[in-house]
């Protein structure tokens, strides 16, 4: 079935595509599916799913069930981009049918295991069926183990910008982490990576805060110094913390990349008199191009 929706494009949208002519075109989640899935289980043998599921245990078949209805949705707009025979290329698409239909799909197939004893419902969690066993638990992600997918989906964002400090250039980065969690997470900690060449970090290069409660986040600010006239590079780091269980997670979120900026090209601040002093002697030029092509 994974195999059937990726070659109708239901996972484009969210997980881009390789152009020839673009090159990798990003979708809603940044990165390609095989890089997601590492970063988000990194000890489940997952990817490549459409080899690799002969192996799956339950728990792996329900994390990838759940995974891949997060990240699927039905292309509504498409045109095919010929050139080198690049493809179907997404304009419009949408989620909430591509979800409707991949989980009738899904639970026609899960009424044959178990005795139809679980079903995938709309709030993307596979639980037990009502009436099917004594005690009718949900079956939480978080509850399944340190490798479940919700366990894993603290939400990251990062963005910065530059400022200028007198003559002096700063790029400041922001991280922030949230806990959209139903447990606390604890030990939770920032770590930025290597410094890129151009720059000098101006603040702590760790940020560490001892508890995250649900729905809380925390938004710390990381300053570089511009140490060169002109400088572009990309910010990298990890985020750690502890669950509930007190096992502990590692991510690294995406790069971010830092657009150049010159120094040089920061003006002089002077006084309208100043100005008007330093003018005064300047000739009147007049300056002509050819534009002739």
């Amino acid at each position: 079935m994974y195999e059937k929706y990726k070659n109708i494009h239901y996972f484009q949208a969210a997980f881009g595509k390789d152009c020839v002519d673009a090159g990798y075109i990003k979708g809603w989640v940044g990165v390609s599916m095989d890089r997601d899935i590492f970063l988000h289980f990194p000890e489940l043998n997952i990817y490549p799913i459409e080899v690799n599921y002969k192996n799956f245990d339950e728990l792996s078949c329900f994390t990838v069930i759940e995974y891949l209805f997060d990240n699927i949705s039905k292309p509504t707009d498409t045109f095919y981009h010929s050139w080198d025979d690049c493809g179907i290329h997404i304009n419009k698409h949408d989620k909430a049918q591509g979800q409707k239909e991949y989980a009738e799909k899904i639970n026609g197939i899960l009424k044959l295991y178990k005795e139809g004893e679980y079903k995938l419902y709309s709030d993307r969690k596979i639980r037990t069926v009502p009436g099917n066993r004594e005690v009718i638990e949900p079956l939480e992600m978080e509850n399944r183990g340190t490798l479940s997918y919700e366990s894993f989906k603290i939400q990251i964002s990062r963005g910065g910008d530059w400022k200028i400090e007198g003559v002096q250039s700063f790029f400041q980065f922001k991280v922030k982490v949230k806990n959209p969690l139903k447990t606390v997470i604890t030990n939770v900690q920032i770590l930025m990576g290597e410094t890129p060449p151009g720059l000098q970090l101006k603040s702590e290069k760790l940020f560490e805060v001892p508890t995250l409660q649900p729905s809380t986040f925390v938004g710390p600010s990381f300053d570089y110094l511009a140490t060169d006239n002109c400088v572009g590079s990309y910010l990298k780091g990890i985020i750690r913390y502890d669950d509930y269980k007190g096992e502990n997670h590692t991510f690294y979120f995406e790069l971010f990349e830092i657009q150049y900026t010159c120094n040089l090209l920061t003006p002089e601040q002077i006084s309208k008199s100043d100005f008007e002093k330093k003018t005064i002697r300047m000739e009147d030029k007049k300056l002509s191009f050819n534009c002739e092509i």
